[in-house]
């Protein structure tokens, strides 16, 4: 509700520029609670702060921010800073899963109707 609030008084008065955060953070004001750093590690690809290459290697979340993301880089640059393209099991794999678990797979399958 509050967050909607802001986003419509953006639209009007052009308050923020900065993407979907800004009306989270305005919404929520003082009530919020400071995470550990590792929670949101950021890796530009352009410019790198002190923080950011301490908390890199224990990252719980690891935030590319800006328009250079690493899967949009040659693999080489990318595995340069520590990102690696994602391991996603083939549909059969998990086709076979779901039914040696006693599921039926098709009940899972978006194409199913």
């Amino acid at each position: 509700e509050k967050v909607a609030y802001w986003i419509r008084l953006n639209l009007q008065y052009r308050i923020y520029d900065l993407g979907s955060n800004p009306p989270l953070v305005l919404a929520i004001a003082q009530d919020y609670v400071r995470l550990d750093p590792h929670w949101n590690c950021l890796r530009g690809l352009r410019k790198q702060h002190y923080h950011n290459t301490i908390c890199w290697d224990q990252a719980y979340i690891r935030h590319f921010p800006g328009d250079l993301k690493p899967w949009k880089q040659p693999i080489s640059h990318a595995r340069a800073i520590g990102w690696e393209p994602p391991n996603i099991p083939s549909s059969a794999y998990c086709r076979a899963a779901l039914t040696q678990i006693g599921l039926d797979p098709v009940i899972f399958s978006s194409r199913s109707t």
